[in-house]
């Protein structure tokens, strides 16, 4: 276990945790860590680390990285780290991997396969909760909010040309049914575009609890068909009564509760559209399906 570790964010002279997490839950013990960390306290600090991380986003090739970092000490490990899928964990420079080639010791991503993994959330059951730090367990929104008369589905776009082509999935199934969608690829507007780096509460997110009062169904569809890639858009939505529709190359099975969500990557836009209105007018059946998150009204 490193006791020390320094953070640079693309290899500039400030941590990467400062949007990640924030340094105040970290002085009030509202975030646990697994080691100390060198906020604020000068960069020549790496000397004195046990591991440095470098922030993917913002690498540009290993001599760059190397020259910024110089010079190297050989016990001290470098710690590659993204939250992005591959096709935009280097959004500054568009670097390819393969100029990063023999730079990293280890890797912390997402994957259940890194080093150290940073998954963008994760669910666990209320026996195993008690096992955790009080600030990592948060329970679904009390507020009730009345089921009736709602629209049948939201999606919340503003990265129009995703790898994934959600975007025109969601053209397509509107082809079939509405769909309300928000952010730039879309006519509706409801604050402004959500990223893991940005410090906000899902639990008490106006858009967020918006949809959950006048929606069924969410589109919670994920920008790159990347392995095991599920992100915090999907988590954000079981704190609500509100379904997620999902599509990504997550192994929804292992990560979700089950009868918590409905997989778009088994339906053509014309297939879900079809089971989204049966199940919009036969809320019985919606009922028993996700009795995990109680939201049809009998």
């Amino acid at each position: 276990m490193f006791e020390r570790v320094h953070g640079v964010f693309g290899c500039r002279t400030r941590s990467m945790f400062d949007n990640q997490i924030p340094r105040s839950h970290v002085r009030t013990s509202l975030q646990t860590l697994v080691c100390r960390t060198a906020f604020d306290e000068p960069f020549d600090r790496k000397n004195t680390s046990d591991a440095i991380i470098v922030y993917l986003r913002g690498a540009i090739n290993s001599t760059e990285v190397s020259k910024s970092l110089a010079p190297r000490d050989a016990r001290q490990p470098w710690i590659m780290l993204t939250f992005e899928a591959p096709p935009l964990a280097n959004s500054i420079h568009h670097t390819k991997y393969k100029n990063l080639n023999g730079l990293f010791n280890r890797t912390m991503m997402y994957r259940r396969d890194a080093d150290i993994r940073v998954p963008h959330g994760f669910v666990v059951s209320h026996a195993d909760a008690k096992y955790l730090p009080d600030a990592w367990v948060m329970p679904p929104v009390k507020e009730e909010i009345i089921n009736t008369s709602r629209k049948l589905a939201v999606a919340f776009i503003s990265n129009c040309g995703a790898k994934s082509n959600r975007l025109s999935y969601v053209r397509n199934f509107q082809e079939h049914a509405p769909v309300d969608i928000y952010g730039k690829c879309g006519t509706h507007k409801c604050g402004h575009s959500m990223y893991v780096d940005h410090n906000y509460n899902a639990t008490n997110n106006p858009c967020l609890k918006m949809a959950a009062e006048r929606y069924l169904f969410y589109f919670a569809f994920e920008n790159a068909f990347c392995e095991e890639y599920l992100t915090e858009k999907v988590y954000n939505l079981l704190f609500y009564p509100i379904v997620p529709v999902v599509r990504g190359s997550a192994d929804y099975k292992t990560l979700l509760p089950p009868n918590s969500y409905i997989d778009g990557n088994n339906y053509t836009p014309k297939e879900l559209a079809e089971k989204l209105l049966f199940l919009q007018n036969h809320p019985e059946v919606c009922f028993r399906m996700f009795l995990f998150i109680y939201l049809c009204v009998l």
